[in-house]
């Protein structure tokens, strides 16, 4: 007979853990760097007035406002443009300004922004019919569309990489009658 060693006395050590990419303490010093960062003299300013004008910190003008704007998306009569707003506004001055440097990277990774934007907006076709069934879709969408143009989590960059460009592969692919062994032949 051979003894065994019985499993409550086995001790099995966890793999070694990463910190998470979007840990609380990390997004917290994000906001309070972007919010305190200076962003020109007429936006500092205002800043400046509105901290002045509420009695309210910079961290509370800007969770009062996203509140706003949420139940905005939620219960207001134009969610729809106001949603596209979210999503057309700041990524076409982010791209003007792409265009505008040397760097070619950026060019590239607004031009895939774009490309995710219109290959999903083809849901907003539907809009109607899915906020019947889903009330909250406008805030979703915003949501789904600062993923998507967030530096932090390069959410274009994923679904162009997971999804359009397969997919326009596809397209590629019966469009010129090739097959997958076609493909692997080269």
């Amino acid at each position: 007979l051979t003894m065994t060693t019985p499993l409550a006395a086995t001790r099995i050590e966890p793999p070694p853990s990463r910190p998470p990419k979007f840990s609380t303490p990390t997004v917290q010093q994000a906001l309070q760097s972007f919010l305190y960062h200076s962003h020109g003299p007429s936006i500092d300013t205002f800043l400046l007035d509105a901290e002045k004008k509420t009695g309210m910190k910079r961290e509370q003008l800007f969770f009062f406002s996203v509140a706003l704007v949420s139940l905005y998306l939620v219960f207001g009569d134009l969610a729809h443009t106001v949603c596209n707003l979210i999503g057309v506004v700041y990524p076409s001055y982010i791209s003007v300004k792409a265009i505008r440097s040397d760097e070619k990277t950026d060019d590239t990774k607004w031009l895939i922004y774009w490309t995710v934007f219109g290959f999903f907006s083809l849901i907003d076709s539907f809009a109607e019919v899915i906020m019947r069934a889903f009330p909250i879709y406008f805030l979703f969408k915003a949501l789904f569309l600062m993923y998507l143009f967030m530096p932090q989590t390069e959410g274009a960059e994923i679904l162009y990489t997971n999804y359009v460009d397969p997919a326009v592969t596809m397209f590629d692919n019966w469009r010129f009658g090739k097959t997958k062994t076609d493909q692997k032949k080269k």
